[in-house]
């Protein structure tokens, strides 16, 4: 539970930086005192208290997105805090053929809203690591590989509003206006969402 106010100091720092994003590949329902643990119910988005910063931080204009999470496969299987705030944009994890990795948690939150928001590839997905090319799985490689491409889409359109842009990309994913409960309303394309931006 602790880190959960170290995360809030972190953003705390953040804002005072002026930064746009804030990326996070870490998310909660059960730590090592099992009388912190979270319920399902838990994850409204307004429980957890990392949720609760969260959602402050992109009311302050900061572009939060989370790691869905890797419960699919455990008795869990839902999304994890700070996943589950509506304003957090989550992402979920797919295969290189675009198929949901069998890992990736299920959504929606505890309130029924689309969660994980969209996806990216979080399979095998290749990445520069100690001046070599490697790859790993998880969403918390999805999450940071999407947040590459939001900041490049920042960077185009200007586009500084993280709810505007979080439409943006539910948008223009690849089931919209349709969803799925492990890749939400699909996986990202940054190219229609740069035009979309751009005419917007």
């Amino acid at each position: 539970p602790e880190e959960l106010i170290y995360w809030t100091e972190a953003a705390e720092e953040a804002d005072r930086k002026g930064v746009d994003i804030i990326t996070t590949s870490l998310g909660y329902y059960e730590f090592d005192d099992p009388r912190y643990n979270l319920l399902y119910s838990d994850m409204n988005g307004a429980t957890s208290f990392i949720a609760r910063a969260a959602q402050i931080a992109t009311e302050k204009g900061i572009f939060v997105s989370a790691a869905a999470g890797n419960e699919a496969t455990k008795a869990w299987k839902y999304i994890i805090t700070p996943a589950d705030n509506e304003k957090v944009f989550s992402v979920g994890a797919v295969t290189s053929s675009g198929s949901s990795s069998g890992f990736s948690s299920f959504g929606p939150n505890f309130l029924g809203q689309i969660k994980p928001d969209a996806s990216a590839r979080g399979s095998d997905t290749f990445m520069g690591y100690n001046n070599a090319v490697t790859s790993g799985s998880g969403t918390s490689f999805a999450n940071p590989l999407a947040a590459g491409g939001i900041a490049c889409l920042i960077q185009a359109t200007q586009t500084r509003n993280p709810l505007s842009l979080g439409n943006i990309l539910r948008q223009t994913s690849s089931l919209y206006p349709s969803t799925d409960p492990q890749k939400g309303y699909g996986i990202l394309n940054f190219g229609t969402a740069l035009n979309l931006g751009l005419a917007t």
